[in-house]
């Protein structure tokens, strides 16, 4: 996963690679400089519990039960693991049931949808369902710049 996070003015790219056992690596230039980080087995656990549940009820009842709370467990979740087609079919379900959810218009990222109260915005490719990014109000917006399923962990460098 390669994601583009800015948290204020200043991007931070991040690629992040999450193996079946928990472990992985995450790897983030932030004004180019890189700070590698290796994880152990069971570290890099899902906010919600192992496994990933790849219908919507399950989904659903692995979630916090407060839609703020669900969606960030969402997109905690998305940020470091891929998605298989059923998995992101689920959270597409999930997300498109939560409460206060409104379409906010296409735009670059794909098509938009808001989350009334906490600021909380996600952005769809209509064409895979994919989500390719979300923001948290003014605080933080993540794009998703590539969420190819890959063999080993990323090797971004300095520069």
């Amino acid at each position: 996963m390669h994601l583009r996070r800015w948290v204020g003015p200043t991007p931070i790219d991040s690629e992040r690679w999450r193996a079946p056992d928990g472990s992985g690596r995450v790897a983030a230039r932030r004004q180019g400089a890189t700070v590698r980080t290796d994880y152990p087995p069971g570290s890099l656990r899902l906010p919600f519990g192992e496994p990933f549940p790849d219908t919507a009820a399950g989904l659903r009842a692995a979630l916090p039960g407060a839609p703020a709370a669900a969606a960030t467990a969402l997109l905690d979740a998305i940020g470091i693991r891929y998605l298989t087609p059923a998995e992101r079919a689920a959270v597409l379900r999930v997300i498109a049931g939560l409460p206060g959810l409104t379409f906010t218009g296409g735009g670059p990222h794909g098509l938009s949808f808001a989350l009334d109260g906490p600021g909380l915005s996600v952005a769809v490719d209509p064409a895979t369902g994919a989500v390719t990014g979300w923001r948290y109000g003014d605080a933080e917006r993540v794009e998703v710049l590539d969420s190819r399923r890959v063999p080993a962990p990323p090797l971004i460098t300095d520069g």
